[in-house]
């Protein structure tokens, strides 16, 4: 509840500075593009209208050539006699509906013109599950806000030194060794505790990981709701919970050591995110990762001749 309540927070400050316009006495976040309030309303049971997102009360058409709309743009006229919702692609009518479904009040939906267009193609949110970890029906409520605030970019921060969050098959040990910690609060643990991971079924451990059923319905949602999952494994640095599992990839050979950079050998694991078949990102883009990772300057593996 306090995630979400945060994250609502923080959209309503960032859309409030960036896109906050007030038009008679209704206030959207974000605020349209254009929009006239021309008196009175569509009369309906709001609470059934949102319920529904508006199915059976809007007339929706997707119109290639509607001028004035871009994509993910819609053009939304509300009158007392009905509700027409003109959009270039499936994105726009969906965006349209999360503003009929803000503009709902007890009178009804207010008449309306508006023609609304995205200021940004990237409107993201960052979640760092490593540090702090949430169960899946936490993040399915974060893509309802996100969805309602019109927000398109899930940034899923999966693995870094607070624990590693993704079953991975032909990794077991990431998640039974490297997805478990002493404390829950990371501030704790990080500056003042032992940094010390814990096997999966300790007492008192704190930590958990998704399946890759989980990952698969996470990332369904989000497309549901236009929202791109973009996944971040946190690779070749930030890897204590990769060494905790497998300490032989690491530079000195050894977990918790002042020497925790990958060997060249973590190539493979970098691959097993994208081979379990789980994003639905192109292979290119993970193409273009792994060229990256090959071609990290050696003395970054200075370490491992010296074993």
């Amino acid at each position: 509840m306090k995630l979400i309540f945060a994250i609502s927070i923080v959209a309503l400050s960032f859309f409030g500075t960036a896109c906050r316009r007030s038009v008679g006495e209704m206030i959207l976040v974000p605020m349209p593009q254009e929009a006239t309030f021309t008196g009175g309303y569509f009369e309906t049971d709001s609470a059934r209208f949102v319920e529904r997102a508006g199915d059976g009360y809007v007339a929706c058409r997707i119109d290639p050539s509607a001028p004035e709309i871009r994509p993910e743009g819609y053009r939304l006229k509300v009158t007392r006699r009905g509700i027409d919702l003109t959009a270039l692609d499936s994105a726009g009518l969906f965006y349209g509906r999360q503003t009929l479904c803000l503009l709902a009040t007890a009178q009804g939906i207010p008449c309306v013109e508006i023609i609304d267009n995205p200021c940004f193609g990237y409107r993201g949110i960052h979640l760092d599950v490593s540090r702090h970890f949430f169960p899946v029906e936490t993040i399915f409520r974060l893509l309802d806000e996100m969805a309602r605030y019109k927000l398109n970019k899930f940034h899923f921060h999966l693995a870094d030194n607070g624990g590693w969050r993704i079953r991975i098959d032909a990794y077991p040990l990431l998640t039974r060794l490297g997805a478990f910690r002493t404390e829950s609060d990371w501030l704790e643990w990080w500056s003042y505790g032992d940094r010390h991971y814990v096997p999966e079924d300790t007492p008192g451990a704190y930590g958990g990981y998704y399946t890759k059923e989980e990952i698969r319905r996470i990332v369904a949602y989000a497309a549901e709701r236009f929202i791109e999952v973009i996944p971040e494994i946190e690779f070749p640095g930030h890897s204590d919970e990769v060494f905790a599992a497998y300490p032989e990839l690491c530079c000195s050979g050894r977990a918790y050591t002042s020497i925790s950079a990958a060997t060249r050998p973590t190539g493979q694991l970098g691959r097993a995110v994208p081979d379990a078949g789980i994003w639905p990102g192109s292979w290119a883009e993970w193409t273009r990762c792994n060229a990256i990772w090959s071609n990290t300057p050696k003395s970054f593996w200075r370490n491992t001749d010296a074993r």
